[in-house]
Order: structure tokens, then sequence, then C-alpha cells
């Protein structure tokens, strides 16, 4: 059981920083065409 639960943890890890490293990239995404646009 705990074994699974690790594993399970590590996978949600993994996911939760892809997420972050789209959020972060589509925020400077952004960022880049507010400043082109001012």
């Amino acid at each position: 059981m705990n074994n699974t639960n690790s594993i399970a943890t590590q996978e949600f890890q993994q996911v939760h920083d892809i997420i972050s490293l789209h959020r972060t990239r589509a925020l400077q995404t952004v960022n880049n065409e507010n400043l082109l646009t001012t």
C-alpha cells in the first residue's frame, strides 16, 4: 500500500511540474505579446 502511494505521489509531482512549466511559458508568451502591442 505504501509503495503504491509513493508512486502515485511521484506521478502527481511530475504532472504538477509539467503544468507549472507550461503555465510559466504561457505567461511569458502573453507578457511578450503585451510588450509588442504597447
